[in-house]
């Protein structure tokens, strides 16, 4: 496993990109994420864990921390961009957790992904897929690709529907990723709290293509402290 996930990276080495191009807060930025890994990684050695419900409040919570202090230190900084701030943010730190989980769980079928690799802003825009690997579980002699789509989402509807990017995902698979349309369990659903809880509302449920990793299998895998201090090192 790398010291780094790919997608911290990325984030370290392009924040002038993200953030609004009138200042740069690369050091405060990964500073947040940081201090909120650390934190939880203090309470687990006190004995106190944590599922993917108290993370998704934390990286919402830190979120708006950040976002408060550009208002307090950003000369004439617009309200959109302060909302740039807190979405950029809250969708890297999940994004990164996303990663290192894959690649913590590498090849297991619970996770449904072998040499997971992130799409970064670096590599390409971001069209639909957030990263790709190969089947952990298949049949035959050759593993079949699959692509990932991480969602976080802090409001109060976290529910996720095929049409509001899943199928972005599936056409940017076939076209840039190398996705054979129709194979089953070829397009990962990785969410905050509660966005695959609803996902059987979709009347798209019974698409044979997805594979969603469930709130349950994720808070399960949190509850390890090796795993916060292995995550701890990323940064």
């Amino acid at each position: 496993m790398a010291n780094y996930p790919t997608e911290l990276e990325i984030v370290k080495e392009n924040l002038d990109e993200k953030l609004p191009t009138k200042f740069c807060l690369k050091v405060k930025y990964i500073d947040y994420a940081r201090n909120m890994v650390n934190d939880i990684l203090n309470e687990y050695k006190l004995g106190n864990i944590i599922d993917l419900k108290e993370l998704t409040e934390r990286i919402h919570n830190k979120g708006n921390e950040l976002k408060e202090y550009c208002n307090k230190n950003v000369k004439f900084i617009k309200c959109d961009e302060l909302n740039d701030i807190y979405n950029r943010f809250v969708g890297d730190t999940f994004e990164a957790f996303a990663e290192f989980m894959f690649k913590w769980k590498d090849g297991d079928s619970r996770f449904g992904v072998s040499n997971y690799k992130p799409v970064t802003r670096k590599t390409k825009e971001d069209f639909g897929v957030d990263g790709y690997g190969e089947a952990a579980k298949y049949v035959g002699s050759v593993a079949p690709r699959v692509v990932v789509q991480i969602k976080f989402r802090s409001g109060i509807d976290r529910s996720i529907k095929w049409g509001d990017a899943l199928s972005h995902t599936a056409v940017d698979g076939v076209w840039n990723y190398d996705l054979k349309p129709h194979t089953p369990n070829s397009i990962i659903l990785f969410g905050n709290d509660g966005v695959t809880a609803h996902w059987t509302n979709d009347k798209f449920f019974d698409k044979k293509e997805l594979f969603v990793i469930s709130d349950n299998e994720i808070s399960n895998e949190m509850k390890s402290t090796s795993f916060w201090e292995a995550f701890a090192k990323c940064f």
